[in-house]
């Protein structure tokens, strides 16, 4: 079953706006939670990797990798810089960094079959 590039769009775009609505959401300060050292980043690390390899497999046009990677880090510095304003959430570098990184490895992982799927587009 091939799915269509509108319906690919559709859903990365759902998905962000699911990534923007619980990175937005306020957390309770009595709220407990098992502290495990940096499992936070590697959420937000999958997060975007996962975002990116969707992103890209949704592209229709031969030179959209740079944009779409742009977008992406985009997305996760103003979701960063949001969260000053919500209460209970504070921003921080490293998990941009961890959100960037996301991004660039999902590149990485999809880069080899970018390079095949522009030679079949031509």
């Amino acid at each position: 079953m091939k799915i269509s590039h509108t319906l690919r769009k559709v859903f990365w775009g759902l998905l962000v706006l699911v990534v923007v609505v619980l990175s937005l959401l306020p957390i309770p300060q009595d709220q407990t939670f098992i502290q495990i050292p940096f499992a936070d980043k590697v959420v937000h690390f999958l997060t975007y990797f996962i975002l990116t390899i969707i992103a890209l497999i949704s592209s229709t046009q031969k030179h959209s990798l740079l944009m779409i990677l742009a977008i992406q880090i985009l997305i996760g510095v103003c979701v960063e810089v949001a969260q000053s304003f919500i209460p209970g959430r504070t921003p921080e570098f490293l998990d941009v960094l961890a959100n960037s990184l996301g991004v660039l490895f999902g590149a990485l992982v999809y880069f080899p079959f970018w390079k095949i799927k522009s030679k079949t587009q031509n």
